[in-house]
């Protein structure tokens, strides 16, 4: 299952689903001063939001 954290600049949350064996990132308008900077995408998570929405759609448009 992936993860996406938001609003997660100390990468508490992430860490932890890291280590429960999930494909986590965090995301924050802020870089992270975490243990896993290249798990961490620097981005509003709305736009991440609806680039993922668009590109599910076209995975499952492609897939039918």
């Amino acid at each position: 299952m992936e993860i996406l954290t938001g609003w997660e600049r100390s990468q508490i949350v992430l860490k932890e689903f890291l280590e429960l064996g999930f494909d986590a990132v965090s995301c924050d308008t802020q870089p992270t001063y975490g243990d896993y900077p290249l798990f961490h995408i620097q981005r509003f998570i709305l736009f991440l939001n609806i680039v993922f929405t668009s590109l599910r759609k076209s995975v499952i448009e492609y897939n039918d």
